[in-house]
């Protein structure tokens, strides 16, 4: 197993199987099992009802224990973060809502976790029709990306690259930020961000060496699947995201899936 292999509390592992694919718990062992690297993971289990907590309604705070879960729940993020120190990274198993960076996914210190869970399972109950699952989180060790400005409430826009793969090899890849998505933003730090975001594509293409490697492993594991990959300011490559491709935001491609 890689060097940067997850960390898992053991009791977390139960119910791992029974999750949906897109959920982190579900395809991060299988993707640590193909050797790429991966920044270290500590997945923490909620066993109880988030959203209902958060929400407030008459009985939430006090029916079938749930707050003494959410005290346990709260112990074990705060233990996972300390073994990783702080900043650390923070997202639910199926997003991180990095537009919110600094309320949801960049962790500054342990007084923060409560908050960032909150901002981030509002997110989740907004995020689609049917509210996205809460019961999977992750804690990450913060990677230093070779980011050269910063958008969406700070966050770091960095050389990015989402792939995706089928039938056993990579079909196509793209930069991760497309520039419509940061057009018109009014926080981005440098009005040069242009010139960044396509001296960062220069930068992947060139260094496919590096990933496609890692990309072509990842397909003979899995089926149609996005694989997002980002570059540290140490030139190290590492794979950070997945999810299905019929479930990922593919821009104009002649070989769309």
């Amino acid at each position: 197993m890689h060097p940067k292999a997850v960390a898992i509390f053991e009791a977390e592992r139960d119910s791992m199987e029974r999750r949906p694919q897109n959920d982190l718990a579900s395809w991060y062992p299988l993707l640590l099992a193909t050797g790429a690297p991966t920044p270290r993971t500590i997945i923490v289990r909620a066993r109880h009802d988030l959203e209902r907590l958060f929400d407030g309604g008459p009985d939430a705070t006090y029916a079938d224990g749930i707050l003494d879960d959410h005290r346990a729940f709260v112990a074990r993020m705060t233990k996972a973060a300390e073994v990783f120190g702080f900043p650390c990274f923070l997202r639910t198993g199926h997003g991180a809502d990095k537009h919110s960076y600094r309320r949801t996914c960049r962790l500054e210190c342990a007084d923060n976790i409560e908050s960032h869970v909150m901002a981030l399972v509002e997110w989740s109950a907004c995020a689609s029709l049917v509210s996205l699952p809460t019961a999977t989180w992750a804690v990450r060790e913060w990677l230093d990306l070779d980011a050269a400005f910063t958008a969406f409430d700070g966050l770091p826009i960095a050389t990015e690259v989402r792939a995706f793969i089928g039938g056993g090899a990579m079909r196509c890849w793209h930069g991760y930020w497309p520039v419509t998505a940061l057009t018109g933003r009014t926080e981005i730090s440098d009005p040069a961000w242009r010139a960044h975001l396509a001296r960062a594509r220069r930068t992947a293409e060139r260094e496919q060496k590096e990933w496609r490697p890692m990309v072509e492993t990842i397909a003979a594991a899995f089926g149609s699947w996005s694989v997002d990959l980002c570059r540290t300011r140490k030139g190290v490559w590492y794979v950070t995201d997945m999810a299905r491709a019929e479930d990922s935001y593919h821009g104009p491609c002649k070989r769309k899936l």
